[in-house]
């Protein structure tokens, strides 16, 4: 009896072919934010930011679940978009009713998406923020560490998002929760950081960052926030 055909496994995307992917689609999600009231509005009305400029500075998205209608409908090409991530093996967006913050690596390449769903967070099982193929991976407003000598951490992008928002630009938001991720910790071993204030939720252990930073001789401190209150809630 013959043995059925095996389904070839695509090859692993190179860093330069993964990047441009992620700029077509983290373009499409930011015009569809431009476009469309619902992340506008979490992000004004539910989330209290002022300065909406911001949203076209930090090229802000919304997945609105329309993606998959502006993608090229031959079997490689959304396959191409399942190994990215942004689709899942039903062809349904991974990030669909989530505003969409584009992440890059020390260099400045993008290499990630953090969603963080609109509605309430969690639902149906899917927890409230997500990454592309669950990796947390990628840096938010890099430049902040790259300028300044003295950097606020924030406990997550919103949080990050909320203090620029009020005039605080030198801040850097985790992305994985506790620690800095690999990408992080190269950005911060290339600048010239003399203190890092740590604004983290309440409750939040912070030992692990303070070693993380302490590896890289910078010093740390930290800012209490009432147990379980996070900076945009504050």
């Amino acid at each position: 009896m013959a043995k059925a055909a095996r389904t070839a496994t695509p090859a692993p995307l190179s860093p330069v072919r993964r990047a441009k992917l992620l700029e077509r689609v983290a373009a499409f999600y930011h015009q569809r934010f431009l476009d469309r009231p619902e992340g506008q509005h979490y992000l004004v009305k539910t989330c209290g930011l002022r300065n909406v400029a911001l949203f076209r500075d930090y090229r802000i998205g919304y997945a609105d679940g329309s993606l998959l209608q502006a993608l090229p409908q031959d079997a490689e090409s959304l396959g191409l978009f399942r190994q990215l991530g942004v689709l899942n093996g039903r062809h349904r967006e991974v990030l669909s009713g989530c505003v969409v913050f584009p992440l890059f690596d020390a260099a400045g390449a993008l290499v990630n998406l953090h969603g963080r769903r609109i509605e309430g967070g969690a639902k149906d099982g899917v927890p409230g923020e997500l990454y592309l193929n669950g990796e947390a991976l990628g840096i938010w407003n890099a430049q902040a560490a790259r300028r300044a000598s003295r950097l606020l951490l924030a406990g997550s992008i919103l949080d990050a998002l909320t203090l620029i928002d009020r005039g605080m630009a030198d801040v850097l938001p985790l992305i994985v929760r506790g620690g800095l991720n690999d990408d992080q910790l190269a950005l911060l071993a290339q600048c010239a950081l003399k203190n890092v204030t740590l604004c983290l939720p309440g409750g939040e252990s912070t030992e692990r960052i303070e070693s993380q930073l302490a590896a890289l001789r910078i010093p740390a401190q930290t800012v209490c926030l009432p147990d379980g209150e996070d900076l945009n809630v504050y």
